[in-house]
């Protein structure tokens, strides 16, 4: 794909028995190079592997009437810049025995249009940009339990979701691991909708070690960090509209973190590098602002009028020199099959 520019259209008229994409392939396949490359598919998906893909290079623009990129064990992503609008799914990988992969090492990845963003069994994030902009999900690790693992180590993710009703940012049926990188998350602050959702139920568990963090969504389901987490946190009730600052400051008046929300809200979770136990914080919603020592005993929070309410929760923090340290993991782009 070197220096091309190439592209290629699919729909029913084209379609040939047992293919299911404008690209399609029965085996592995590697898409590389510094070309671009547009992908049409007004019939299913735009992209089909029956087995691992990897792209590691070039400009890839798909519109598909299904998923964008549909593969069955795996997809590998570093280098390249892929820009997805899809009826179904930006990217998905699915097989039956529950081994599906995906794992994006570098790049941008910008999806403005689609049901759920990133979908896979185990779901790895090592860098890059990423953009994504659902109507249900933006990654979700939908396996059947605690194998389903959704893990950040470093990148740029942003989730946006102004419409959607159950719908969450992060969801794993099994655990969510943050180990680096920044991540906001607004899903609207309606039918359910939630930031962060992970299975408890399952065994699962939510971890922060590292990392920036602003999620926001609805409170009638949130969920926020373990209380063990090695990096602090807070969880609290924020009822605001669309389009209010959130921001973090240290003791002394430094902003660590802060965002426009896009959407309404009525849950927060924030985290930032180095907090722990004991720090003094200051919160600020909109023209709204509280001091907080993080721990998880507090409780406090802010009501829609902006006065000072129930439902705030410090997460414990604990020195990222101790605490759980043993589940970070190397990131391995070629994992063995």
């Amino acid at each position: 794909m070197a220096g091309k520019e190439s592209s290629g259209q699919y729909s029913a008229e084209t379609a040939v028995s047992g293919v299911d994409g404008t690209i399609y392939s029965r085996d592995d396949l590697t898409i590389n190079g510094t070309g671009s490359l547009a992908v049409s598919a007004v019939y299913q998906h735009g992209i089909v592997c029956n087995d691992n893909l990897a792209i590691t290079g070039g400009h890839l623009t798909i519109n598909a009437v299904q998923d964008g990129i549909h593969a069955h064990d795996s997809v590998r992503i570093r280098d390249a810049a892929l820009s997805i609008t899809a009826g179904d799914d930006g990217i998905t990988v699915s097989n039956d025995d529950e081994t599906a992969f995906l794992y994006v090492e570098s790049g941008e990845i910008s999806i403005p249009a689609c049901y759920e963003g990133l979908e896979a069994i185990d779901i790895t994030i090592a860098g890059g940009t990423i953009d994504i902009r659902p109507t249900d999900d933006g990654i979700n690790a939908n396996g059947s339990g605690a194998g389903s693992v959704i893990r950040i180590m470093d990148g740029d993710i942003t989730i946006i979701n102004p419409t959607g009703r159950d719908a969450d940012g992060l969801d794993s049926n099994g655990s969510i691991y943050i180990e680096g990188g920044t991540v906001f998350i607004s899903v609207t602050d309606s039918g359910g909708n939630s930031a962060i959702d992970y299975g408890s139920e399952n065994g699962g568990e939510c971890i922060v070690s590292g990392g920036s963090v602003i999620a926001c969504g609805g409170s009638a389901m949130a969920e926020g960090f373990h209380e063990e987490s090695p990096q602090g946190f807070l969880m609290y009730s924020a009822s605001a509209a669309a389009d209010t600052r959130v921001s973090l400051k240290d003791a002394l008046g430094a902003e660590l973190l802060s965002w426009e929300v896009p959407c309404s809200f009525s849950s927060v979770v924030i985290s930032a590098p180095d907090m722990k136990t004991g720090d003094v914080c200051t919160i600020e919603i909109g023209d709204v602002q509280e001091q907080v020592t993080i721990d998880n005993v507090s409780s406090s929070g802010f009501r829609p009028a902006g006065m000072f309410g129930g439902g705030m929760k410090g997460g414990r923090g604990y020195d990222p020199g101790g605490g759980r340290t043993g589940r970070q993991r190397q990131p391995v782009f070629w994992r063995a099959e």
